[in-house]
């Protein structure tokens, strides 16, 4: 099983979600968030070695600790975005149903949008500050300025729009890593 940064508790805590949502459905969608929205941040090798040192129960110290702090409620509201959409459907052997209370009455998509959109806002607010600490205190975690191709280099854009007409992520790392080299802080 792959090393989740939150767990299924916190995010039923945080969140919207019921306490008896099954873990096994939470699980999945916790990696996809983070795959999807805390690695580009973290970078290959940051990423890494935060998530060795919670696979082997390593207690994280300093700006680690700190990182990890910015992580957790920004992956567990990437996450409750994630599987808001599944919740209300079941695949089955030969079909999908959606799933219906006695006790409730089904909401329909576009609600289930409007708390969707509103969970990624509080995501992005969140990974934005994450960024932010980086951008300042990056440098003196060295997994951080250590990526090399073909890893994921730190992206310093939390914010997904859908369109990027600014330039190639690839040459302001470069320019952020020569300057980083000769003690130019940014």
């Amino acid at each position: 099983m792959a090393t989740l940064f939150v767990s299924t508790s916190k995010l039923k805590r945080d969140t919207a979600l019921g306490g008896s949502v099954d873990d096994n459905l939470l699980r999945p969608y916790i990696k996809v968030a983070q795959d999807k929205f805390i690695l580009p941040i973290l970078g290959t090798e940051l990423y890494h070695k935060i998530a060795t040192d919670v696979q082997n129960a390593t207690p994280l110290t300093g700006r680690y600790l700190e990182v990890m702090d910015l992580i957790q409620p920004a992956l567990t509201f990437h996450a409750f975005a994630e599987v808001a959409y599944v919740m209300r459907l079941r695949f089955a052997n030969n079909s999908v149903v959606q799933v219906n209370d006695d006790t409730g009455q089904a909401a329909d998509v576009q609600d289930i949008k409007l708390v969707v959109d509103q969970a990624k806002n509080i995501a992005e607010f969140y990974t934005k500050r994450l960024s932010d600490f980086l951008c300042v205190y990056g440098a003196e975690m060295p997994e951080y300025l250590s990526n090399q191709y073909p890893d994921i280099y730190p992206n310093h854009r939390p914010y997904y729009s859908g369109l990027n007409i600014g330039r190639s992520w690839l040459h302001e790392r470069r320019i952020q890593n020569y300057l980083a080299a000769i003690n130019v802080k940014l």
